[in-house]
């Protein structure tokens, strides 16, 4: 049987909590709980709804003085993403990133700009080894 789309989303996002730990990162990964209600009907059911931080945020990941505010993405297109993470009221300092997988062995990291409220491509990852984009940018 094949995975939702949810269920990938998931992967995804344990995927990335694991990568940043072997760099020495702490991560919260928020995951959706289940609860139990009734229905009208008065029958019990388990829900689980969303969970992201703030609307928009999947991970968050602590080093040294750096907090990383990470949204986890399988979707192609993150105008959905930037519009979201554009309601929130960023510090300028904040480090706000996208991972979005583009395919079994690339994730393409995007940070967004608090202030410009754009995202620029900092780096990717292959096969579990980062590669920046320009410049000396760690994660």
């Amino acid at each position: 049987m094949s995975k939702t789309k949810r269920q990938r989303g998931l992967d995804f996002q344990r995927w990335i909590k694991n990568w940043l730990e072997e760099r020495g990162w702490i991560v919260h990964n928020e995951t959706p709980s289940a609860k139990k209600t009734k229905t009208k009907e008065g029958k019990k059911i388990w829900v689980s709804g969303k969970t992201d931080i703030f609307n928009c945020i999947d991970l968050i990941a602590k080093k040294d003085y750096r907090t990383l505010w990470i949204q986890a993405t399988l979707d192609s297109s993150v105008g959905r993403k930037i519009e979201k993470l554009k309601t929130v009221p960023w510090a300028p300092n904040d480090e706000v990133f996208i991972f979005r997988k583009v395919n079994k062995e690339e994730v393409v990291i995007k940070r967004f700009s608090p202030i410009r409220q754009e995202l620029d491509e900092v780096g990717r990852i292959r096969r579990r080894v980062f590669y920046p984009k320009e410049g000396r940018f760690e994660i």
